[in-house]
């Protein structure tokens, strides 16, 4: 989960779901093109972090085992 409100003080706690609450401000940035997805985090202070790349594609995934087998 990305974002939130625009508030980022004064009680405001994480979801349930959320394994970790962290309280800073920032965007996560995601730019297309063509079979490639490309985000990033840009935080208050500009500073960017986080990179991450999606290329669409075939991809070898192997078979999964039933537990116990």
């Amino acid at each position: 989960m990305v974002g939130g409100p625009s508030k980022d003080s004064g009680g405001i706690t994480g979801h349930p779901v959320m394994s970790v609450w962290v309280d800073f401000e920032g965007s996560l940035r995601v730019e297309g093109n063509g079979r490639r997805m490309d985000g990033y985090w840009i935080a208050a202070d500009d500073i960017v972090d986080d990179p991450v790349r999606i290329v669409k594609g075939t991809a070898s995934v192997p078979a999964l085992h039933p537990w116990g087998a």
